[in-house]
C-alpha cells in the first residue's frame, strides 16, 4: 500500500487507523509495524474510512539478479523541452483549472500553458500548494506562467467562486482525496455533463466516483501503466484490467518493452478482452504476440516520431528488438487496428512529424528502420484520424452536421501528402473554435 501523511490533521489520525491507544510521537515506525502484521486489505478500508490518502499497490517482482551498489543513485534521463511557454500556440484559446498540489499536476498544467493554454491555479487558502513549502525555483518551474486564485473553502462565497470558475473552464485538473470534491457538494460527471468542461483530469489512486454516469458524459479506458523496472504480478494486472471491465470501461495498458505487452497479452489470456482493449506506446511488437493481439481484437497505438527522432540511437544500441520497433504495416496487414500518437513532452508535439515518420521510417540522419514496417502517406495520416474514442477505427470525415474539427491546408491534399510537415497547414479548427492560424 501507500499512504502521505503530508497533513497535521493526518498524523492525529494515525492512532484511530492502526486502532493505538496512546499518541504517538513517531509514526512511521509504528505504521511500518501494523503494515508488516496486519491485512493490507483492512489497513486500506479503514484508512479509507478515516479520509486518509491511500492506496492498494500490485505486488512488486523484485530484480534478484543483481544487488545495488550502496549509495548507488538510480538512472534520470533528461528531456529537453524547446521554446518558453507562450501565450501563442495551439491551445491559446483552452481555459484549464487546475486543482491539483505538489508536481504531477502541476506539470499537467505547465506543458498546457506551455501550449498557450490559459491555466488559473486555484489553492486553497488554509491548504495551500505544499510545494509552496519546498525549494522555491521548484514550484516557480511548474506554476510560474500560470495565474493564480485563492479561495476560502469553507464559506459558501468561496466555494461558489469555484463553482463559476469551474463552469467556464475547457480542462480541470485535480489530484483530490475521495472525499474533498464531495465536501464541497461539487460531483466532476454533473460538472462533464452540465458545463463547457470538455477534459476531467483525475490524478488519484482511487475510483472517480462510484455513481452512474450522467447522460452526454462518456468515461474513457482505464489506463494501466507497466513499470518496466517492477513489473506487476500477472493476477494483479488481470485483476486491474477485469475491474476496468466490470464498471463498463475498456482497459489501455502502456507497454514500452517485450516483456510488458506478452504480460499484458497473458494477462487477456485470464480475463477476456472487451471493445475498446489497447495497447498504448506499442513500441517493441514482436512477430509471437501478433497472433494473440488478432485473437483479442486488441488495438495498437504507436509512436512513429521516436523513429524518426532516435532512430540513430536505436541503430547504434538496440539489437534484438530492432525489427521489431514501433510496428505499423505487418499489424495492418494481420487485420489489427492501428493509431499514431506522438508522445509530447518526449517528442515533439507535432503529428505530422509522426506521419512523415511511419511513411519514411527514417531517422535523423536518414537512416531507415525496418523499411518493410513504413506505409503509404495517405495511410500515415489516417493513423491520426480516428474519433477521440476509438482510435484506430474509421476515419473521420468532413460532412454536414459533424463536430467542426477541421485542419485547413495551404495546399492540396496530394500535394501535402508528399510533404507531410505542419508548414503546409493554414489554419486548425477544434469544437468550431479556430485555436491555430499562420496566415
Amino acid at each position: 500500500m501507500a499512504v502521505t501523511l503530508a497533513r497535521p490533521e493526518d498524523l492525529e489520525l494515525v492512532p484511530a487507523w492502526i486502532e493505538v491507544d496512546e499518541p504517538i510521537i513517531d509514526v512511521w515506525p509504528k505504521v511500518a509495524a501494523a503494515a508488516s502484521s496486519r491485512p493490507v486489505d483492512e489497513l486500506v478500508a479503514r484508512a479509507l474510512l478515516l479520509g486518509l490518502p491511500i492506496g492498494l499497490l500490485p505486488r512488486p517482482q523484485w530484480d534478484t539478479s543483481r544487488t545495488p551498489s550502496e549509495g548507488e543513485p538510480p538512472p534520470i534521463r533528461r528531456i529537453a523541452v524547446p521554446g518558453p511557454p507562450t501565450a501563442v500556440g495551439p491551445l491559446s484559446s483552452v481555459v484549464v483549472i487546475d486543482l491539483s498540489s505538489l508536481w504531477a499536476g502541476p506539470l499537467c498544467g505547465s506543458l498546457l500553458a506551455a501550449a498557450g493554454a490559459t491555466v488559473i491555479k486555484v489553492e486553497s487558502v488554509t491548504r495551500p500548494d505544499g510545494a509552496r513549502f519546498g525549494p522555491a525555483p521548484f514550484f516557480d518551474l511548474l506554476n510560474v506562467h500560470k495565474q493564480g486564485v485563492d479561495l476560502d473553502l469553507r464559506t459558501n462565497d468561496g466555494v461558489d467562486v469555484l463553482r463559476t470558475l469551474l463552469s467556464r473552464a475547457d480542462v480541470v485538473i485535480e489530484a483530490s482525496r475521495p472525499r474533498a470534491l464531495q465536501h464541497l457538494g461539487i460531483d466532476p460527471l454533473r460538472v462533464l455533463a452540465s458545463s463547457s468542461v470538455r477534459v476531467w483530469a483525475a490524478i488519484t489512486g482511487h475510483e472517480l466516483v462510484d455513481a452512474a454516469v450522467p447522460t452526454g458524459v462518456e468515461q474513457g479506458p482505464v489506463k494501466l501503466i507497466i513499470d518496466d523496472d517492477t513489473y506487476p504480478a500477472l493476477d494483479d494486472l488481470a485483476g486491474q484490467i477485469e475491474q476496468a471491465h466490470r464498471h463498463g470501461r475498456a482497459a489501455a495498458v502502456h507497454c514500452v518493452t517485450r516483456t510488458a505487452i506478452v504480460l499484458t497479452l497473458a494477462a487477456w489470456d485470464v480475463v477476456g478482452s472487451r471493445a475498446g482493449d489497447r495497447v498504448e506506446h506499442g513500441s517493441v511488437v514482436s512477430p509471437e504476440v501478433i497472433g494473440s493481439l488478432v485473437r483479442h481484437g486488441i488495438t495498437v497505438v504507436t509512436q512513429p516520431s521516436f523513429i524518426g527522432e532516435r532512430g540513430d540511437e536505436y541503430l547504434h544500441d538496440v539489437a534484438e528488438d530492432l525489427p521489431h520497433l514501433y510496428r505499423c504495416r505487418s499489424l495492418l496487414k494481420a487485420g489489427i487496428r492501428v493509431a499514431g500518437r506522438n508522445d509530447a513532452p518526449y517528442t515533439a508535439p507535432d503529428p505530422w512529424q509522426a506521419m512523415r515518420a511511419a511513411a519514411s521510417r527514417a531517422g535523423p540522419s536518414g537512416a531507415i528502420l525496418g523499411t518493410s514496417e513504413a506505409v503509404d502517406p495517405a495511410q500515415a495520416l489516417r493513423l491520426f484520424l480516428g474519433e477521440l474514442h476509438d482510435p484506430g477505427g474509421a476515419a473521420r470525415t468532413v460532412h454536414f452536421g459533424g463536430s467542426a474539427d477541421l485542419c485547413l491546408l495551404r495546399y492540396p491534399l496530394n500535394v501535402a501528402l508528399e510533404r507531410l510537415t505542419a508548414e503546409d497547414v493554414a489554419a486548425t479548427v477544434c469544437s468550431g473554435r479556430l485555436v491555430h492560424s499562420s496566415w
